[in-house]
């Protein structure tokens, strides 16, 4: 019999989040026993519940990965499996730097990831298991991640994960009627523990610096709109990511 493991899941993707919780919990060997949507919250579930395991995001509200890892160093040495959609070699060293011992690019599919978790944890050989039902398509996340990058959104800012956040939502919605005020901004307030105009502000903010420093001509043919003396809204910087990740 198998010694179960326990295991904290430290990722903004709630969805995802809850997905390899239950096919963790399904396993012999694997029990979740937490999950945190930001990095603060996983550095403080960490260090009262001392999990033998963390899978951990890169990409998170308040405190990335690399962040993660740097606090909770010494405090119990959990083993650490990154998930992530950025694969760059600097992010990647220095997080095996930091104690990580796997790093798994996304997007995966989920009986993928619980095979090799057993591999690294129970020693245990691949199986041939196919979960149809089990399988997940994190290409949305991919895409959007990929438009943010190609148009320089600085990832160091609230605004970036609040403009990831804004756009999942609008290209999840099947509705041509799109309430970003009402609805998505309130929303994403009620996630991230603040408020609908902090959102609005911070989104703002991170759409500036990527005017600011991104190549005016390139973006001008991205959202298909003149920046000279007509500054793109949020809206509408939201809208044309949504329309690229839909038809690409």
């Amino acid at each position: 019999m198998l010694k179960s493991k326990s295991v904290i899941i430290v990722d903004d993707n709630e969805s995802l989040s809850f997905l390899l919780k239950e096919n963790l919990d399904k396993e012999e060997g694997f029990h979740v026993i937490g999950m945190a949507k930001d990095g603060l919250e996983g550095i403080s579930l960490i260090h009262e519940k001392r999990p033998d395991i963390v899978i951990l995001d890169m990409v998170m509200p308040k405190a990335d990965g690399l962040t993660v890892l740097e606090k909770i160093q010494g405090i119990h040495a959990p083993e650490v499996v990154i998930l992530s959609a950025i694969g760059h070699d600097i992010i990647t060293k220095r997080a095996m730097s930091l104690g990580a011992m796997y790093y798994i690019i996304k997007p995966f599919e989920v009986p993928v990831f619980i095979d090799r978790m057993n591999q690294l944890f129970h020693g245990e050989k691949p199986s041939n298991k196919v979960i149809k039902s089990d399988k997940i398509n994190l290409r949305l996340d991919e895409r959007i991640t990929s438009e943010l990058n190609k148009l320089g959104v600085p990832l160091h800012v609230k605004g970036y994960h609040y403009l990831k956040h804004a756009i999942t939502m609008v290209a999840k919605n099947d509705t041509t009627v799109v309430k970003i005020t009402k609805e998505v901004y309130p929303d994403i307030a009620s996630k991230h523990d603040t408020t609908p105009s902090s959102v609005e502000r911070a989104i703002r903010h991170a759409i500036d610096l990527t005017l600011a420093r991104g190549s005016v001509a390139f973006i001008e043919s991205y959202f298909n709109h003149e920046l000279f003396n007509n500054k793109i809204t949020n809206k509408e910087f939201i809208l044309g990511i949504v329309d690229n990740v839909r038809h690409r």
